[in-house]
């Protein structure tokens, strides 16, 4: 099997959800009262043309880190102010320094975030999945953006305008338990990737990078945990801070002592501790 291809590659799909399911959790924890006021409003934003489907949307909602702790009814009343939109393969979705004014939610596809240094090298922030957010800072500070994201593959997003969030956020201000603990998630995970990079050598970068990975995207098989995303070397180097050639190397030096698994965009971990022994 050979090592990740250098070509731009694509990312899993967002995850279906069967109807059942949605039908149950959309309900299953609420009062009778609050049942009653979201069938209700449920079916006044069924009536919207533009609205995507109501009860997979609050389904949807209810597992975002944001809102998942939400009564049932203030996620449907967030919901109600969501629209959709698409982005092709390789659109920009914005810039580093450009206005913003809008959070994003990834419905399915694939998005990287990145940031470009003084040397025009691309430095990637996290590589994004169905279930995912981002841009929530401009929903808080009202400043320039800081960071760019790109689309790695067709990628449907729900989007929240800062003045529809403040304006909730004014009537329900238990969402802002939700905000403090993504700042201190946030903080949390600029703290560790500069601590990476000041103590770990590259092979040790990428192994903790593929553990991480494994840890928000892995899905287990018979041999090992497999990664669902498409990582092409070029993405991969980004994360960790150094040369395709360098992750070329260590991911080949992974392969070929048995630890892990290329194939096509593809890496299987099939022996994690040996990864964690390069971090330890």
């Amino acid at each position: 099997m050979s090592p990740l291809s250098t070509r731009e590659g694509t990312g899993r799909v967002g995850l279906p959800l069967a109807p059942a399911r949605i039908l149950r959790l959309s309900t299953s924890n609420t009062t009778g009262k609050d049942t009653v006021a979201m069938e209700t409003m449920l079916g006044r934003r069924s009536q919207q043309p533009h609205a995507a489907d109501s009860r997979w949307l609050y389904n949807f909602l209810a597992r975002v880190p944001i809102f998942a702790n939400l009564p049932a009814t203030e996620i449907v009343s967030v919901a109600s102010k969501m629209r959709e939109r698409v982005f092709r393969k390789g659109e920009v979705i914005f810039h580093k320094g450009d206005a913003g004014q809008v959070m994003y939610i990834i419905r399915s596809g694939q998005v990287r975030i990145f940031m470009v240094t003084e040397e025009e090298q691309e430095v990637s922030v996290a590589i994004l999945s169905a279930g995912d957010f981002f841009g929530e800072f401009a929903l808080l500070d009202d400043k320039p953006r800081s960071a760019s994201a790109i689309c790695m593959e067709r990628t449907l997003a729900l989007t929240l305008h800062r003045d529809d969030f403040l304006a909730h956020l004014r009537e329900h201000p238990d969402l802002a338990i939700g905000i403090m603990s993504l700042l201190t998630a946030r903080l949390r995970q600029a703290n560790e990737q500069i601590e990476n990079l000041t103590f770990l050598d590259v092979y040790g970068r990428v192994a903790k990078k593929l553990l991480d990975l494994a840890e928000t995207h892995g899905v287990r098989t018979p041999t090992g945990i497999a990664i669902n995303l498409r990582l092409t070397q070029r993405d991969l180097a980004s994360l960790v801070g150094t040369t395709r050639e360098s992750v070329n190397r260590v991911l080949s030096a992974y392969q070929n002592r048995g630890v892990i698994e290329l194939e096509h965009q593809h890496v299987t971990i099939l022996k994690p501790t040996e990864l964690r022994k390069r971090i330890y």
